[in-house]
Parts: C-alpha cells; structure tokens; sequence
C-alpha cells in the first residue's frame, strides 16, 4: 500500500530510474552469485590441477598459476565493480525515498492549505452575502422611508393648502362683517340722531328707564303706564370708535391666529426611532370646519344680531 501510494506521486523520469536501477541491481546479484559459482568451480578445479600438477614438472606449474592468479585479478576487479554499482543503487534509492518523503509532506502540507482556502472562502461568501443583505435591507429601509416622507410632504402640502383655504375664508367673512358693521354703525348713527331729536320733545316728563328682555329700554310715564322706546347711550367721539374698532378687529385677527396656530401644532409630523413616519391632518380639517361653520352660521342665521350686540359698543 505504502508502496503503490510512493509510487503515485513519483514523476515518470524518477520511476524510470528506479526501475533501471533496481533492474541493474538485480543483473548484478546475478553475476555476483554466478562469479561466487565459477569461482567455487575454479577452486575445485584448482584442487584437482593441482593434485595433478603435483606430479608434473614445475614449469608447467607455474604457467597455470600464473594463469589462475591473472583470472583472479579479472573475478576480483569484476567484483569490485558489481560491489560499487550496488552502492551506488543503494543511494539512488535512499535519494528517492527521501524525495518521495518530501512530496508526501509537501502534498499534505497543500491538502492542508486546499482546506484552509476553502474555508477562508466559505467565510468570505458568507461576509460578502451579510453585507449584501444589510445593504439591502439599509436600501429598502431608504427608499420606503423616501416614500412616506413624500407621502408626508403632500399631505402637509394638502394641509398648507386646506389651511389657506380657511385663513381666506376667515378673511373674506371678517372683511364682510367689517362691511356690515360699517353699514351697521352708519345707520345706527342715523337712529341716534333720529332719536335725540325725538327725546327733546319729551324733556318734561318723569321717566324711569328699564331695561327689557328684548334688548330694548322702557320708560315709565307719569300715569303709569310704560313705553318701549329705544334709548341710545350717550355720543362717543370718532377716535374712540375708531379706537373701539381697532380693539375689535385685533381680537378677533388674535383669535384666528390662535386658532391657525393650534391647527398647525396638531398638524404634526412625528418621526419615532423606527423610522415611522406619522401624520395627524383630522385636527386641522376639523378645526377649520369648525371656524368655517361658525363664521358661516353666524353670516347666515345671526349675523346682524351679532353685528348690533358688538356696534352697542360705540355708543
């Protein structure tokens, strides 16, 4: 298993050498046991050669020693060399043992940044999608609260306009009822004098004046009886009538702007931390229903009384 897994991860060109070299080393083995063979076989025929040389002449002898000693010369550099070839396999293969060592360290050290990478990248799509969501979420949040601002402007700019409308409407009565009261006082000052020239007449007789329900005076004549004439308080100068519609017209401009101002306190726009944006326009609209059905009541069903009640300050 160890072996087929080296196997894996070592290049083509260092398999090639390692099946060379172990193919040379196993070649050498082979001549190695061959010449251990021939070498016993020599020997062997070294014992009889020499057993037989035993009985021969001593020239010959020493020829075939001669011989012997040449061709062990040859079998002892034959085996130093196989002897150097097996070294030199030995350290090829300890050489690409530690090679192969080293690619299996530098495969599980890549394995382990290949993970690392992945996670790192898992983070990284996860942070990028929160940050994508938020600015979503933050755009929503911006444009629904672009809308209800815009829907919040109209509706102020609605209630501006109703507003207007009524201050109008409040101005138009009030110049109407200054037109009236300006009537109103012309021809109560043609009464007064209509009167004064009446009660001249009368100036020897006992009178006692009371005041009716109606709004007019009674007088009690000498036998009893009882008259309803109008009597008209005393004559005022034009710069305190004048004075007196002033005073008037101030208050009635003070209450319109109080009311005016009232309406725009309850026409409010409360934005809370949630970003919701509340608009209350029903105070306005009733409110200025309110003074417009007030002012117009008052035109339609008791505008001349109201007109008399507040010209009787004049006289």
């Amino acid at each position: 298993m160890f072996v087929s897994l080296l196997l894996r991860h070592i290049s083509a060109s260092e398999r090639t050498n390692l099946c060379k070299t172990t193919e040379d080393l196993a070649a050498i083995r082979e001549s190695v046991e061959l010449l251990n063979k021939r070498i016993e076989v020599e020997r062997a025929a070294l014992e009889k050669k020499r057993e037989r040389l035993n009985s021969e002449n001593a020239a010959e002898i020493s020829k075939e020693i001669q011989r012997l000693s040449d061709d062990a010369l040859e079998f002892s550099k034959t085996g130093e060399e196989a002897r150097f070839a097996v070294d030199k396999a030995v350290c090829e293969i300890e050489r690409t043992g530690s090679k192969i060592k080293a690619a299996e360290m530098c495969l599980v050290a890549a394995r382990k940044m290949k993970e690392a990478a992945r996670a790192a990248e898992t983070i990284a799509i996860t942070e990028i999608q929160d940050v994508t969501r938020r600015r979503r979420t933050r755009e929503t949040l911006q444009e629904e609260i672009l809308e209800k601002i815009e829907e919040t402007a109209q509706e102020i700019r609605s209630s501006r306009r109703t507003i207007e409308e009524g201050l109008e409407r409040v101005n138009s009565a009030k110049m109407e009822a200054e037109e009236e009261e300006e009537t109103q006082w012309q021809w109560s000052e043609l009464r007064r004098r209509s009167s004064s020239s009446y009660k001249g007449n009368y100036t020897s007789r006992r009178e006692t004046v009371l005041m009716d329900v109606s709004g007019l005076d009674m007088m009690m004549n000498g036998d009893g009886t009882a008259s309803s004439v109008a009597v008209l308080k005393p004559a005022m100068s034009i710069g305190q009538i004048l004075s007196r519609k002033l005073l008037l017209a101030n208050e009635s401009a003070m209450m319109i702007n109080g009311r005016v101002s009232l309406v725009l306190f309850h026409c409010r726009v409360s934005v809370n931390v949630g970003m919701k944006v509340v608009v209350e326009p029903d105070v306005t609209d009733k409110l200025l229903m309110r003074q417009l059905l007030k002012f117009d009541g008052m035109r339609q069903k008791g505008k001349l009384e109201y007109i008399e009640r507040h010209m009787a300050l004049f006289f």
